[in-house]
């Protein structure tokens, strides 16, 4: 998967439904790689977490608890046995698109019922030019 792809992908699924799909806890506010974590059985995960085997989901909730969740990647990739347990394309891909990536997901500002808010728009294209990706300006 390219970053493009990744970008792409994680606004279609969240923008269906957001209040399903989004991996975070209606009681804190906390965002989860798992969704039995976050109790989103209709999720398959966060942004990143949808794409890691289930065990994995669970093992990086572990490690996230101590940590800011959308620093916890970057974290999480300095270390190589964490790396490892995600897919090969996800290893190779920059942390901090990672991180920006993860946090479009976890701000409810960028997300309504409709799916992405302006501000959440915004951010897309934030990242879009950040990163120099090969896709057009989101205006959805």
């Amino acid at each position: 998967m390219t970053q493009e792809q990744l970008l792409k992908d994680t606004i279609d699924y969240y923008s269906a439904n957001p209040a399903k799909r989004r991996c975070i806890s209606n009681r804190s506010s906390t965002c989860y790689y798992s969704p039995e974590k976050a109790k989103k059985p209709l999720s398959e995960g966060c942004a990143i977490g949808r794409h890691l085997a289930p065990k994995t989901k669970i093992a990086f909730d572990a490690l996230a608890s101590s940590m800011f969740a959308i620093s916890a990647i970057s974290a999480i990739m300095e270390v190589g046995a964490n790396k490892a347990m995600m897919p090969d394309w996800m290893q190779k891909m920059n942390p901090e698109f990672l991180r920006r990536v993860q946090g479009l997901h976890d701000w409810s500002e960028y997300w309504d019922v409709q799916g992405l808010t302006r501000d959440g728009k915004e951010r897309v294209n934030d990242i879009i030019n950040y990163f120099r990706l090969s896709m057009d300006r989101y205006t959805k």
